[in-house]
């Protein structure tokens, strides 16, 4: 547009176009869904028997989850906005999974690429939003049961916590 018509044109029309814009939001709102960034620290601090550096990783997540038969569609369902709230606050990669040998079991794994983009989620990223559809999911939960939650950092790109009951050959240490 500028070669044909002139930079003054065409500034004139990215000007217009951006008034235009801004007042076309009255009509069609661009938070259609309400979401509340509110930063929320509901998850607690990862109780690890190593502290691992801030570059460890990747790191993998492992939430197992408990849901009755009459609640199985309905939590893989609200699951599906868990798992945007999981990639939007640092996740490479998500699944949902049912146990082959219990129905009832459902296993949620999540890639983050370092122990510091973990914390970040913890800490930083999470907002009243992703708490709501955590929320959601959990009312679905057999009662009296809570997800469990674990941390693996994978072996080959960081130090080996080892068995401190064990040399480490292997050998077990008499008593």
């Amino acid at each position: 547009m500028a070669a044909g018509a002139g930079l003054t044109v065409s500034l004139l029309t990215a000007a217009a176009s951006l008034l235009a814009c801004a007042a076309s939001t009255r009509r069609w709102p661009l938070h259609a869904d309400a979401v509340d960034p509110t930063p929320s620290e509901h998850w607690p601090v990862p109780p690890l028997v190593f502290v691992p550096g801030p570059t460890d990783g990747p790191v993998l997540v492992s939430v197992s989850y408990r849901v009755g038969s009459e609640s199985r569609a309905a939590f893989t369902d609200h699951m599906t906005q868990v798992a945007r709230s999981r990639r939007r606050t640092g996740a490479y990669a998500w699944g949902l999974y049912q146990d082959g040998n219990d129905p009832g079991r459902f296993i949620e794994n999540y890639l983050v690429a370092s122990w510091s983009e973990h914390l970040a989620q913890h800490h930083d990223r999470l907002t009243a939003t992703d708490r709501g559809h955590e929320e959601l999911a959990r009312r679905l939960l057999v009662p009296g049961t809570a997800p469990e939650v674990t941390h693996a950092f994978d072996v080959t790109a960081g130090p080996v916590v080892r068995d401190v009951t064990r040399p480490a050959d292997g050998a077990r240490t008499s008593r």
